[in-house]
């Protein structure tokens, strides 16, 4: 997401510097709520630090956008990146009983600065937001289920990153390698070295980065798992070298591996939270993932992750089911923190380095080729 993108907009567009909240707030006479992104700034010096900042004052839209920043009813982040697209974070506060402004988007920049843009309704916001993370086409995504573990997801991501492994590795040695063909230990090794790399350019660590509530993810290594994946076509069992088995891409495993080899764009995380007196609370999350074929949606079930939902969607859908999530009623809520980008970690799955078979903590043997394991 490149800031040219996001300041591309016929709607007005103010810069503050964020040293100038606290002053811009006590100037408007607001006061920041408990979940307003504001509250923190109000401590600060109520100086300006920059003179048009009291040019700004004087412009009604602008205070407008500034009452509605810090009384919002609705939050918005948004953590951006991966694919072609560099990290572009950005979050949106949303009042829609507001007469002037409904809807305010910010866009940090690193300089300091925030560019604040107001909309007049809601849903001219939305659709702004969703004309930036998500593409326009929309055709036969690869039959994944419909429900699914957190855990499944990883091994999902996983299976996209060693297709495009895969290729890369063939074209390096002169070799068309038909059907790309795996081991089981490659294929943990190569997990565990993307959940703890954080690289943007790959799809499992840009689900890692870029998810909200990623570390508050249930994420336990199940020892069927492959075969969840077998059920699924992703992965399909190949041949036996020696001792330790080879796995190759069934078909729904090769679609989903050539559209992100070729055709992954971006990646954006998705948090929604209602504002009430009592502060921000967590009522969607998601993972989406766009090529230039389709939106992948990942949900988060109840911001618990004990579920995960996905759906191919296309830009019109994926503003109408935000505008839902906007309007549905707290069910299950999970208390949010001031958010900032989750310090993700890599989550708590291990993997036998002898048959690359998932498991559990303080495990002394491997269930499968019964190799000693050490911590």
């Amino acid at each position: 997401m490149q800031t040219d993108t996001i300041m591309n907009t016929e709607t007005s567009v103010f810069t503050i510097n964020k040293n100038d909240i606290s002053h811009l707030l006590a100037r408007l006479q607001l006061q920041a709520i408990n979940g307003s992104p504001l509250l923190a700034f109000t401590d600060g010096n109520t100086a300006a630090s920059d003179p048009s900042a009291e040019t700004l004052l004087q412009n009604n839209l602008f205070a407008a956008a500034m009452q509605v920043l810090a009384v919002p009813q609705h939050l918005i982040r948004v953590y951006a990146g991966g694919g072609t697209q560099s990290r572009g974070d950005l979050f949106f506060c949303l009042h829609p009983q507001n007469k002037t402004v409904q809807a305010v988007a910010v866009t940090p920049s690193q300089d300091n600065t925030w560019s604040i843009i107001p909309f007049t309704e809601t849903a001219q916001c939305i659709n702004w937001l969703v004309d930036i993370i998500a593409v326009e086409n929309e055709t036969a995504a690869p039959a994944l289920p419909e429900t699914f573990s957190p855990e499944f997801l990883i091994y999902l991501l996983g299976a996209a990153d060693q297709y495009k492994r895969c290729g890369y590795e063939a074209l390096l040695q002169y070799r068309k390698e038909e059907p790309p063909v795996f081991t089981l230990s490659s294929f943990a090794e190569n997990m565990q070295r993307a959940l703890k790399s954080y690289d943007l350019r790959w799809l499992l660590p840009s689900f890692v980065v870029l998810t909200p509530g990623y570390s508050e993810l249930n994420l336990t290594a199940s020892n069927n798992i492959y075969e969840q994946l077998a059920d699924a076509d992703i992965v399909l069992p190949f041949e036996t070298n020696g001792s330790e088995l080879k796995f190759t891409f069934g078909e729904t495993g090769k679609d989903l591996g050539e559209e992100f080899s070729a055709h992954w764009i971006q990646a954006a995380g998705i948090e929604v939270s209602s504002i009430s007196a009592a502060g921000a609370v967590v009522t969607h999350r998601a993972f989406l993932a766009s090529t230039m074929l389709t939106n992948h949606l990942f949900e988060i079930l109840n911001t618990t992750g004990s579920s995960i939902s996905y759906i191919s969607v296309s830009q019109h859908s994926l503003a109408s089911r935000l505008g839902e999530w906007l309007t549905k009623e707290i069910t299950e809520p999970t208390k949010a923190e001031e958010t900032v980008v989750p310090q993700a970690t890599a989550p708590a799955l291990k993997f036998c380095p002898q048959c690359g078979e998932p498991v559990r903590e303080n495990i002394k043997f491997c269930g499968k080729c019964g190799r000693p394991l050490t911590a």
